[in-house]
């Protein structure tokens, strides 16, 4: 899963087919609060914790779909799939 960056929002961009974010029904478009109960206020806030980050590690997301509906979604870390297919999307309101 990637997220982007739309002025202070951070949004999923894309999503790997097959991937725990996939599984777990995470579409394009939904905004991402916060990522292990910490709030995202810059894209350099989820670098520096991903990259904190192993396969086999699991990542909290506090996902938004609506402006009054949000949920948590714990995700476990896997090795990429060669297989898969990454869901891209070019805009993401």
């Amino acid at each position: 899963m990637e997220i982007r960056q739309t002025g202070n929002r951070n949004f999923v961009s894309s999503v790997v087919t097959h991937s725990p974010a996939h599984r777990a029904g995470i579409p394009l478009g939904d905004e991402v609060i916060s990522l292990n109960h910490i709030p995202l206020d810059s894209l350099h806030t989820i670098a520096f914790l991903s990259s904190r980050m192993q396969v086999g590690d699991t990542i909290v997301y506090e996902i938004r779909r609506s402006e009054s509906v949000s949920a948590p979604y714990a995700l476990t870390l896997e090795s990429p799939d060669r297989k898969s297919t990454r869901l891209n999307s070019s805009h993401v309101s």
